[in-house]
């Protein structure tokens, strides 16, 4: 026989109900995603020079909606998370640079093919008044 062990869920953040809620009233939620980019201009003095991208809020994290273009089978709903959360394509840059800039310092395509690690970002949402 296997025991199952059942924990008491967390509560949501105290914010995420009114930031889905405007995120709901948004006729695109996108907002701007930042970035660190290595740097190879001599120009810089920097290692890393910023990268700003406008991208699309998908949901929170283990509650993303259906995809229509996946055909993947869904994992079951267990979890929950206040984590946003945004999908890309793994060929855009800014896999690379999250990558790039996390501890592991991806330095080659192949390893940054995956999911886990990644380097400091930022999000910022910008939400018009009605």
């Amino acid at each position: 026989m296997s025991a199952t062990t059942h924990t008491n869920p967390s509560p949501a953040a105290p914010w995420r109900s009114a930031f889905e809620s405007h995120m709901s009233e948004m006729p695109s939620p996108e907002f701007v995603f930042g970035s660190l980019h290595p740097s190879t201009s001599s120009k810089h003095t920097a290692n890393y020079v910023p990268r700003l991208r406008y991208c699309i809020y998908r949901g929170m994290w283990s509650r993303l909606p259906e995809n229509k273009h996946n055909d993947a089978p869904e994992n079951p709903r267990v979890y929950d998370s206040d984590l946003p959360t945004f999908t890309t394509d793994v060929r855009m840059q800014k896999v690379g640079d999250l990558f790039a800039t996390s501890a592991g310092k991806a330095d080659k395509d192949e390893l940054v093919q995956g999911s886990g690690g990644g380097g400091p970002c930022e999000a910022v949402y910008w939400i018009k008044e009605k």
